[in-house]
Order: structure tokens, then C-alpha cells, then sequence
């Protein structure tokens, strides 16, 4: 113990006085603005959050909205063009008949 400093002795004392009570009540005081702090940063919070939330819904709502309505274009195109592409041998058909018949007609 020679280089060794002597930590000092630690009494305790039950008394309580006004100085005690003070911190108390200034320790749960700050606890409690604490408390109430956070809930109300927490509340702003997710309100800006729902806000996001719905922003980003009615974006997606929009988008899948055109999605179908492409879906449905794309439906009627094909429809229109597969009427067409019938049509159109119909034509080629009825074009090769003439033709045969024009040639047994020579």
C-alpha cells in the first residue's frame, strides 16, 4: 500500500432533508418532460409517416389504374389486330382463287 492512495470512506446518512426532496422531485420532473417529450415527437412522427403512407398509396392506386387500363388497350389491340389478320387472309384467299381460276381459264 505504499503507492496506493487511500480511496475515501463512504457513510451514509438516513436522514432526509429539503435538498433531497428538491432532487427528487427535479429527477422525476425530468423523467416525466422526458416522457411526454418523446410521446409528442413520436405522435408528429407518425402522423408525417401516414401522411408518406398515403402519398405514396393513392401514387400507387394511380399507377395500378393505368396498369389495367393498359392491360385493356393492349386486350382491344390484339382483338382489333387478330380481326384484321383474318381479314386480311380472307383477301389473300380469295385473290389465290382468282388467280387459279384465271389461270385454268387460259
Amino acid at each position: 500500500m505504499n503507492g496506493e492512495s487511500r480511496l475515501p470512506r463512504v457513510r451514509f446518512n438516513p436522514e432526509v432533508n429539503l435538498g433531497h426532496i428538491l432532487q427528487i422531485i427535479a429527477l422525476t420532473g425530468a423523467v416525466v418532460t422526458g416522457y411526454v417529450s418523446l410521446q409528442r415527437d413520436m405522435a408528429s412522427m407518425r402522423a408525417e409517416y401516414q401522411v408518406a403512407i398515403a402519398g405514396f398509396e393513392s401514387r400507387l392506386a394511380v399507377a395500378e389504374h393505368a396498369m389495367v387500363e393498359r392491360r385493356q388497350e393492349d386486350r382491344e389491340f390484339a382483338a382489333e389486330m387478330r380481326a384484321a389478320v383474318v381479314e386480311i387472309q380472307k383477301g389473300l384467299n380469295n385473290l389465290q382463287l382468282q388467280l387459279v381460276e384465271r389461270a385454268k381459264a387460259r
